[in-house]
């Protein structure tokens, strides 16, 4: 009968003095490196899965549905004129089914979301809004506007501020003497 054999590990691991991270002093309390702070951490976390689910509400309820790509199907036409115009059809879809999958504006509820994304995509519609609301207040001369002419004043040689909006009429008025 054979006795078992045991074979020595040839690996060791490194000393100390032999790695280049400094060595532990007494007054170093704890891991080093530090681990992170986990109130920040769950903060963090708070914060993301806040922002991603503002943006899942707003995003399913004005956020239309992407265009699904169209199947292929196998059907009987009546004419070649009726097929001819079912194939653009599909191919229509095809091409808008593609920009969907592609549009960056897009707010997608799989794959990499994070609170950045999140508030960029939030952002963006902040933006927006406040650009239509402003068109909108101009349409309607509701929305006060100031603008500088480049013609100098002939009395004072100052700049010329025009005023106007609120439902008021444009007053000019010189920077330099006042006049009106």
């Amino acid at each position: 009968m054979t006795t078992p054999t045991t074979i020595a590990p040839s690996w060791k691991p490194p000393s100390p003095a032999s790695t280049n991270a400094p060595a532990p002093t007494p007054e170093a309390l704890g891991e080093r490196p530090v681990p992170v702070r986990l109130h920040i951490l769950d903060t963090m976390r708070a914060v993301e899965a806040a922002l991603t689910a503002c943006t899942d509400d707003i995003a399913h309820q004005f956020q239309r549905a992407p265009v699904a790509m169209p199947s292929a199907r196998r059907a009987t036409y009546a004419s070649d004129r009726e097929a001819r115009l079912a194939y653009e059809d599909r191919q229509r879809l095809a091409v808008l089914a593609r920009a969907d999958l592609a549009a960056p504006w897009r707010w997608r509820h799989t794959g990499h979301r994070d609170a950045v994304r999140a508030a960029l995509w939030l952002l963006a519609r902040v933006e927006f809004a406040a650009g239509a609301a402003e068109r909108v207040e101009r349409a309607l001369d509701i929305a006060v506007q100031s603008r500088t002419l480049a013609r100098p004043c002939s009395g004072g040689g100052g700049e010329i501020e025009m005023h106007g909006g609120e439902g008021r009429p444009p007053v000019a008025r010189c920077t330099g003497c006042g006049h009106i």
